[in-house]
């Protein structure tokens, strides 16, 4: 077990506790981040994702509810998978303490501490490890050398590089803990901090808490070999591995009330991909050589090998310890062939899939590299604390390595290994060479001191170099000055009318932005969104941008009708824009006409809030005709026939309301194509641009009479374009330009309609005659009471068909059904009746049963293993 009993143990913990914190501060300073600058931590993933996510949580905080559904993300939907994944650290407790628009000081506080506890954990492991492992040490300041190779954990390019990814650090912080855990049952003591620890990390991230496990699993085969065959130590194999895998399943049985459902709700997610083995590479092996020196990382060049430097000193003592005699050959083979295997798992495609969940990384690759790092520094730790004087030869040959490959890396991959790059490994890896010999040979308190002022240093500034390499930053006042501006907007809105119905915004800091701001969207951008909600969007004819879905500038009148889509804010404001731009969003280079026949509402500083009368409520009793209407099995490429069938199918009657426009010529001249459209119906007239392919596009012009629509339709424009009140006979000539010759090619015929918004109106009118009551219990309950006025009805619920909404009218169960491919009905009958819609996540019943079992089994085995120790101890003797 672990004992500390002085005072200068509990100083070195809190030592290796606060110097991460203190290296990373220096480094946010040097970069001026916030607080010690105007630029913050929002970059990449954590400004586009999580800390929209974040604002959810502190504004939901309290409301289980809000935790298992959503009707913020996209049309709503199940939220417990994203809940899992990024919202479960209990570190996130520290935003309830700060305004949203502070949040980028949490983050700081929050990413600082939990490098601060991977720091302290690795130091605990260690100090274990050398008093209980490590046989013969005998080398003064042993304990203060502990700090060496716990702050190298703390601060690897991993956890450099994935501090954006702020939710993986929980669970790289417990690595060492559960790996503890594993050392404690090979030296005979309870289960007790292995089973609690990978519990831990399997809720606190199930993503890299399932790698944790895998390594869990290799490392105990790892010390099992080296144990039995290389020490030859007596060891009860048998008792051994049972331990080991009941406590695995245990901890597994435990976290269940969280993996089952949470693996039920990311079924048919985006990006998934059937798993196929491959023997394909990862990448070259030379990057796995060159990861291995400081300063390797660029955002542009992520695919080339996992991040696995922990300092220039580990990487030295690893290649003198694979050099040392005085380890057994057997066991030096040993250890080689393990780093292998794990060379192998993230090299080969078939094998770093499977650690990756079986699914391909989206964006940052090799998301379990943390391991190599912390196996290079437990035997960095182990030379530095049973290797003899090192000679002034060895230390000269691996600089004169070390030298050779900043060289080669120099030519190599010169966008990387610039001369910054190329002088910061060689003066470091000279430092160190002659810190570490020092030590070795002057033997004083002093040169273990030095040595680690030489190690932090060159870990800081392999942390300044990658935040050097990454995205620019978000700044602070760009970030606050948005939430500053748009949220009023948004609870004026909500202030004035308490009804359920969905907001669109036609510019936008992130897809996430009814998160960040708390209103129900269209917008969204997670891991967790599903692939059939993203289709059904974009088959409506809002934007679908790859992996995400976006308001953008709306849809047609007819769809943002039929979606419950009530209100649409808009600006032209250019310092706006700006703002926007800022904050890395996406602000509208068209400027469109706000959707025909919408009713401004309010105006706020430069916002103008327009209402749509004909929005329908969240629920509609539509005709069931519906039932017969799937949307991924319409053959007609046209979206808006599309829009007129789904109307036509909801009212039971034929519905006409966008007439398409009639092509007259198309001219292609260089770089560009001339169209000549003729109006056939007077109303509020749209274009579409359908694209073969929205891989490698670059900007395409839109013209309309001479008038620039829009210079960038690529991911950022694409969707329904608005082009205001047109007359029947008017004629309209296009042209779609691209300085592109392949994007080009790879736009289809525009696709023109005018929407007729009397027929619109008497069709929506029509849908409107029954109303629905609905009221919002929770986020998990809806009811309402309805009359319908024959059986042939159904309650469409414009939220995306999920197996766990369960239904009942007037008491009695009823089978929803899924409509229009993807939306969520309910068969009515004639007459008045009430209708009670609760949602409960698919596995959680399931989940909780299975969790309780485990935690009564764990908890007996636990006692179990108790009494057994205790009657194995010996009765002390005075």
């Amino acid at each position: 077990m672990l004992k500390f009993k002085s005072k200068r143990s509990l100083l070195l913990m809190l030592g290796a506790f606060l110097i991460p914190a203190l290296l990373f501060t220096l480094v946010l300073i040097s970069k001026h981040i916030y607080p010690f600058g105007d630029f913050s931590l929002l970059k990449d993933d954590m400004n586009y994702q999580y800390i929209n996510y974040f604002a959810y949580y502190k504004r939901h905080f309290g409301d289980l509810s809000s935790f298992l559904y959503s009707y913020n993300m996209t049309l709503g939907g199940n939220f417990l998978g994203l809940t899992s994944y990024y919202l479960l650290s209990p570190f996130n407790l520290i935003l309830l303490l700060f305004p949203v628009r502070h949040f980028p000081l949490a983050i700081y506080i929050m990413t600082t501490l939990k490098l601060s506890f991977a720091g302290l954990n690795m130091y605990l492991f260690l100090h274990f490890r050398q008093m209980h492992v490590l046989p013969k040490i005998t080398q003064p300041m042993q304990n203060t050398s502990l700090l060496l190779f716990s702050t190298a954990y703390a601060l690897m390019s991993y956890s450099m590089v994935y501090s954006l990814d702020i939710m993986w650090l929980d669970v790289v912080m417990l690595l060492p803990l559960v790996i503890l855990g594993i050392e404690w049952q090979f030296k005979g003591q309870s289960s007790v901090l292995y089973l609690g620890t990978l519990f831990l990390s399997l809720i606190f991230n199930y993503y890299i808490g399932f790698m944790v496990c895998l390594f869990a699993a290799s490392y105990f085969v790892f010390r099992f070999i080296q144990l039995k065959f290389i020490q030859r130590q007596p060891l009860k194999s048998a008792t051994l591995w049972l331990r080991f895998a009941l406590s695995s399943l245990l901890a597994g049985g435990t976290a269940a009330f969280i993996l089952l459902p949470t693996f039920t709700a990311l079924r048919g997610v985006k990006g998934t991909v059937p798993y196929k083995f491959t023997f394909k590479a990862t990448y070259n092996a030379l990057d796995f050589i060159m990861k291995l020196l400081g300063g390797s990382f660029r955002y542009t060049d992520l695919w080339l090998g996992p991040n696995i430097f922990a300092g220039m000193l580990v990487l030295c003592l690893t290649i003198f310890y694979f050099l040392d005699h005085q380890f057994k050959i057997q066991e030096r083979l040993l250890v080689a062939t393990f780093l292998l295997y794990l060379f192998l798992c993230s090299y080969i495609s078939g094998l770093n899939l499977i650690w990756h969940g079986l699914s391909a990384p989206q964006g940052y690759p090799n998301r379990w590299a943390f391991v190599f790092s912390f196996m290079f520094i437990l035997l960095a730790q182990q030379e530095f604390s049973l290797a003899k004087k090192p000679k002034i030869e060895a230390s000269l040959k691996l600089f004169g390595v070390i030298f050779f490959l900043c060289a080669l890396f120099a030519k190599l991959y010169p966008t990387i290994f610039n001369a910054k790059i190329v002088v910061y490994n060689i003066i470091f890896s000279a430092l160190i060479l002659f810190a570490y010999g020092l030590v070795k040979n002057v033997n004083k308190p002093a040169t273990i001191w030095l040595l680690l002022l030489v190690s932090s240093l060159d870990l800081a500034f392999n942390a300044r170099a990658i935040f050097a390499a990454n995205y620019p930053a978000i700044t602070q006042t760009a970030f606050s000055q948005y939430l500053q501006q748009t949220q009023p907007v948004i609870d004026k809105i909500k202030q004035q009318d308490k009804h359920f119905y969905r907001i669109g915004t036609t510019f936008q800091r992130t897809e996430n932005d009814p998160l960040l701001l708390n209103y129900n969207g269209v917008s969204h951008y997670s891991s967790s969104e599903k692939v059939q909600t993203i289709k059904f969007t974009d088959f409506l004819g809002y934007l679908r941008a790859s992996r995400w879905t976006n308001y953008n500038n709306g849809s047609t009148l007819t769809a943002d009708s039929l979606l419950g889509i009530k209100y649409q804010v808009t600006t032209n404001n250019s310092a706006h824009d700006q703002i926007i731009l800022a904050n890395g969003g996406l602000a509208h280079t068209s400027k469109q006409e706000p959707l025909t026949a919408t009713v401004p509402v309010f105006t706020s500083n430069h916002y103008i809030v327009y209402r749509n009368p004909l929005a329908l409520n969240l629920g509609t009793v539509v005709n069931n005709q519906v039932l017969t209407y799937n949307f991924k099995q319409q053959q007609t490429q046209n979206i808006f026939k599309r829009q007129n069938e789904l109307l036509s199918k909801m009212t039971g009657k034929s519905a006409n309301v966008l007439t398409a426009a009639k092509l007259l010529t198309k001219a292609p001249v260089s770089g560009q194509i001339n169209y000549q459209y003729q109006i056939k119906q007077t109303g509020a007239t749209y274009l579409y641009m359908p694209m073969k392919t929205e891989i490698g596009l670059q900007p395409i012009d839109i013209t309309i009479n001479g008038k620039k629509m829009t210079n960038s339709y690529s991911d950022a424009e694409n969707g329904i374009i608005n082009l205001g009140q047109h007359t029947a006979g008017e004629q309209l000539r296009i042209t779609v330009a691209a300085q592109d010759p392949h994007t080009l090619s790879m736009t289809e015929q525009p696709q023109i309609a005018t929407e007729d918004h009397s027929q619109l109106k008497t069709a929506i009118l029509a849908l409107k005659k029954q109303p629905v009551s609905l009221k919002k219990q929770s986020n998990t309950k809806l009811t309402s009471t309805i009359v319908a006025d024959h059986n042939k009805q159904m309650l469409l619920l414009t939220l995306p068909y999920d197996k766990g909404w369960q239904a009942k009218i007037n008491g009695r169960p009823v089978t929803t059904r899924r409509v229009a491919g993807n939306l969520l009905a309910i068969p009515l009958k004639q007459g008045k009746q009430t209708y009670e819609l609760t949602f409960t996540p698919e596995g959680l019943r399931t989940g909780l049963i299975i969790s309780v079992i485990s935690i009564l089994l764990a908890v007996s085995y636990l006692i179990f293993e108790l009494k057994i120790f205790l009657k194995k101890r010996p009765t002390s003797s005075h």
